[in-house]
């Protein structure tokens, strides 16, 4: 099997010229937020590329504000939506990649409603300025409420032209005992979604491109508390040889 470089942190790219003369190189991965380039190897006249966009935030939950006793968990966050295509490239170009960020947890709110979980960031990869493939990031989860003792919904996945996230799934309004759990997050084509918050734990981050686990609550005394979700996952981009 091929060498796989995880990229963000610095790794070999693992090159290797083969007997026609053209370089070999092993799949290039990137699963940290941020920019980073690769330039094609020599002799290489395309590449594979699948972009995955990050994970929406965890919902927050509510409990026991103004007056509500009891309030809903928060809605886990979207996966990113997933594209893959084969790109026609030439030796020395240099690609500009793109990885989305995961989407913030959702903060305490206003009111008797907690926030909402932010958007994942769009993971690309460009040329010289012009966009080659895209994929957008999964939608945070929605903060549960006291008004009506309500979970927030799940949060949409992200678009890609293969696929699109999973959605997030919503929040639990709070059982006979006081407490709500948040949602699951969505999961993508390459993360797991994170965890739902249940009861003293907080929501679990997703993985590569997977949404956030919303937060969960108890309005009853002595256990009032409103436990954060997670953030989604960073999103995802390998190169791999066509």
């Amino acid at each position: 099997m091929p060498l796989i470089s995880r990229r963000g942190a610095a790794s070999a790219q693992g090159f290797g010229l083969n007997s026609s003369g053209k370089v070999e190189f092993s799949p290039q991965i990137y699963t940290t937020a941020g920019t980073f380039s690769f330039t094609v190897p020599i002799g290489n006249n395309s590449v594979i590329i699948t972009t995955v966009g990050g994970g929406g935030g965890g919902g927050f939950p509510s409990s026991g504000r103004l007056g509500a006793s009891v309030g809903g968990g928060g809605g886990g966050g979207g996966a990113g939506g997933t594209t893959t295509s084969t790109i026609v490239v030439a030796g020395g170009q240099v690609l500009s990649i793109t990885v989305g960020v995961g989407g913030a947890a959702g903060g305490y709110g206003s009111g008797r409603t907690g926030g909402t979980g932010d958007t994942g960031g769009t993971s690309s990869v460009s040329r010289s300025s012009v966009t080659l493939i895209t994929s957008n990031g999964g939608v945070g989860g929605v903060g549960g409420t006291g008004d009506g003792n309500l979970g927030g919904a799940g949060g949409a996945g992200g678009t890609g032209s293969t696929s699109n996230g999973a959605a997030g799934n919503a929040g639990t309004s709070a059982n006979g005992a006081g407490w709500s759990t948040g949602g699951t997050g969505g999961a993508s084509s390459v993360g797991a979604g994170g965890t739902a918050g249940l009861y003293s734990t907080a929501g679990g981050v997703g993985g590569s491109g997977g949404g956030g686990g919303g937060g969960s609550s108890s309005g009853f005394s002595p256990n009032d508390s409103e436990i954060s979700g997670a953030a989604g996952g960073a999103g995802y981009v390998k190169i791999e040889m066509a």
